[in-house]
């Protein structure tokens, strides 16, 4: 299924933990939002989604091919493991596209392969606005972005660090063992962690980051 619409995604139990594996998405058709999931209206907790793979080759240049288009809840205990999206032409291009939640805390990400046109990243492409906002305890370990344009990062494209001069908290957060890579000589923000951002306490292991300037 695709273009799913769910008011939240999380588990009953404290510590249970449920897994979404095995998709495979193939598009050729020249549209913006190719997804599993358009909308995810209220919170996710406990969720795994494992060995998933999506693939765009329409011939022209769209926007948004995610796991999740829009995230509008708050993100807690989540992780992404052997995902694969190659839509070289496309952009906005990660796990997530759009993120409006105010709080993220605990976000897991390994063995994450991305390939797009400009604002790519493993975790979150566009991270919007909101009057308060928290990032914290967020690791992508062998993370592969590979991005032409600009706003290109480890684990998030674009992400606001303020509201009306008033700063987020952007803390724990890190990125071990992977390769962040703008291919074009005009390409620009380019960073381990984000391409547009910052944060405090963060951390870059055994990382190359190459951007055009």
């Amino acid at each position: 299924n695709r273009n799913i619409v769910l008011n939240r995604l999380e588990t009953t139990g404290t510590d249970e933990i449920r897994t979404i594996k095995g998709i495979t998405i193939n598009n050729s058709v020249n549209k913006n939002s190719v997804n599993i999931i358009q909308k995810l209206l209220g919170n996710m907790k406990n969720i795994n989604f494992q060995d998933i793979t999506i693939t765009d080759n329409s011939p022209g240049t769209n926007n948004y091919v995610n796991i999740i288009h829009f995230n509008y809840g708050n993100l807690e205990n989540i992780s992404f493991n052997e995902v694969t999206i190659n839509a070289p032409k496309e952009n906005y291009v990660a796990a997530i596209g759009i993120n409006y939640a105010q709080d993220v805390n605990g976000a897991e990400l390994n063995n994450i392969n991305i390939t797009g046109r400009d604002t790519v990243a493993s975790f979150i492409a566009d991270a919007k606005n909101s009057e308060e906002r928290t990032y914290k305890n967020i690791i992508g370990t062998n993370l592969t972005v590979l991005g032409e344009r600009n706003n290109i990062g480890g684990l998030f494209g674009a992400l606001d660090t303020n509201y009306n001069g008033t700063e987020y908290l952007i803390d724990n957060i890190i990125v071990r063992d992977s390769n962040v890579t703008g291919v074009n000589a005009t390409s620009t923000y380019i960073g381990g962690i984000g391409g547009v951002m910052g944060c405090n306490n963060w951390v870059v292991e055994n990382t190359h980051v190459k951007g055009g300037r």
